[in-house]
């Protein structure tokens, strides 16, 4: 099988997370069939603040065949923070408080970051920075929800226009990983 990490190609970690809203918890693995994205950011973030409209539109025309779940794992805030944020701005997507181990297990060096995982359970792109464009979390979910859909990896957002290009445009990029080994995270309830 494929193994897990946190790069391009590797299926992504799991762990039950518990929903900042008080309704249960939400698993990765339980989301097989869907495509899920894991925005990790933070409420004091500028450039979250300005991406998570377009996600929210995204996630309300694709909500059937997506999940997105948005990961505070900035380490001095609290559940409580990301709940009143969820709140106040009418966010209607999954948001959970998690351990900033979290940033380190995925690779996450800034925020936001936005980690695209197919119907697989495949890492497939890791989108680092701003999506301030409506239409691109729209055609990357167009993409990932195709009845077409083939596995690619990619190394950002832009590149999914290059796929349904005819034969003979310009090829889309593709990075390959060698396994880099056992890759373990442990969250605990309340960080």
């Amino acid at each position: 099988g494929i193994p897990t990490g946190n790069s391009v190609g590797f299926k992504c970690p799991t762990s039950d997370l518990d929903l900042v809203d008080g309704s249960g918890t939400i698993n990765i693995k339980d989301l097989r069939g869907k495509i899920v994205i894991i925005n990790f950011w933070g409420t004091w973030c500028g450039p979250c603040k300005q991406e998570f409209p377009h996600l929210q539109k995204a996630y309300e025309l694709y909500g059937d065949k997506i999940e997105v779940i948005a990961m505070n794992s900035y380490p001095y805030e609290t559940a409580e923070d990301v709940a009143n944020f969820k709140e106040t701005n009418g966010y209607t997507f999954p948001m959970v408080k998690v351990d900033s181990a979290w940033n380190t297990a995925m690779g996450v060096s800034s925020y936001p970051t936005s980690v695209f995982i197919d119907r697989y359970g495949v890492i497939c792109l890791i989108q680092k920075g701003t999506v301030t464009e409506e239409g691109i979390f729209e055609g990357a979910f167009n993409h990932f929800t195709s009845e077409n859909y083939e596995q690619k990896l990619v190394n950002k957002l832009e590149d999914l226009d290059t796929l349904e290009y005819p034969v003979g445009h310009k090829r889309n990029p593709m990075e390959t990983y060698g396994a880099i080994g056992s890759f373990q995270i442990k969250v605990e309830a309340g960080k």
